[in-house]
């Protein structure tokens, strides 16, 4: 039982530290590939691409302690993924930022990306995907 516990956990580290770490390396891509129009975007927009990319290198950084089972990784995990929620709601469910989205989906895909980061930002911190090899605490 001990066993199936451990590969529970560690399918879960995985998971997580994949969804950071992609979601930091497509936010890279995406401000690179917006880089030769930055004269074209108004303060605002600039602003909030810049925010994205912050959040895109939390996300990587964040990935990576988690990876590394780090406790810090496990401590700020769930606010990188509301916020980074957050944020996705200013940029694509107020059209605060470009995008090419259909404007009938772009409630349906905010409304989605926020249960994934909450049903994420849960399993950091209820699932502790990190402390599978750890020594138990003693009390």
């Amino acid at each position: 039982m001990e066993y199936l516990d451990y590969m529970a956990a560690s399918w879960t580290r995985v998971l997580l530290c994949g969804c950071l770490m992609l979601e930091g390396a497509s936010t890279a891509l995406w401000i690179t590939s917006r880089l030769s129009m930055l004269a074209a975007y108004g303060g605002l927009t600039l602003a909030l691409m810049l925010a994205r990319g912050l959040m895109g290198a939390l996300q990587l950084t964040t990935g990576s302690l988690l990876w590394r089972r780090a406790p810090a990784g496990e401590a700020i995990a769930p606010a990188v993924f509301l916020t980074s929620a957050a944020l996705y709601t200013l940029e694509l469910g107020l059209r605060l930022r470009p995008s090419s989205v259909y404007p009938g989906a772009r409630w349906i895909l905010v409304g989605s990306y926020a249960g994934y980061a909450i049903a994420c930002a849960v399993l950091v911190r209820y699932g502790k995907p990190g402390t599978e090899n750890r020594p138990p605490r003693r009390v």
